[in-house]
């Protein structure tokens, strides 16, 4: 996969998605330093998640991997951003809070699809409106 994400040019926006815990989560994971653009990485991260809670009222939080979860290294959203030097990287721990852990039911998971196209659609709405194109 690395591969071919290298071989993309102009790469605006990163997204990994992961289960459980309700988290967009945002480089770095092996250290607690801010990205260079990390309060506009918030800003719209947090704009994201609060379209996302609309659908549903589904809360997530939104951190730096290190500081928000555990410190973690070697994560794609490390590489991406540090390396490829991506504007806009996020990583989505999706539904839910740990009462099903990975094993989501069936029933929630078009509800968990919905709102979380609901946050994407946000993330590069607004990333086009910082110039991330």
């Amino acid at each position: 996969l690395s591969d071919f994400i290298a071989t993309l040019d102009n790469l605006s926006t990163y997204l990994a998605f992961h289960s459980f815990t309700q988290l967009l989560l945002v480089p770095y994971g092996h250290t607690t330093a801010r990205l260079d653009n990390y309060d506009e990485t918030i800003a719209i991260g947090t704009k994201a998640i609060n379209k996302l809670q609309e659908r549903y009222g589904t809360t997530y939080r939104i951190g730096n991997i290190a500081e928000t979860i555990y410190v973690a290294s070697g994560g794609s959203v490390d590489w991406v951003k540090g390396v490829l030097r991506t504007p806009l990287v996020y990583a989505y721990e999706l539904r839910d809070l740990g009462q099903f852990g990975f094993v989501l039911p069936p029933e929630q998971i078009i509800p968990t699809a919905e709102e979380t196209l609901d946050s994407i659609i946000v993330i590069l709405e607004e990333g086009a409106n910082y110039g991330y194109h």
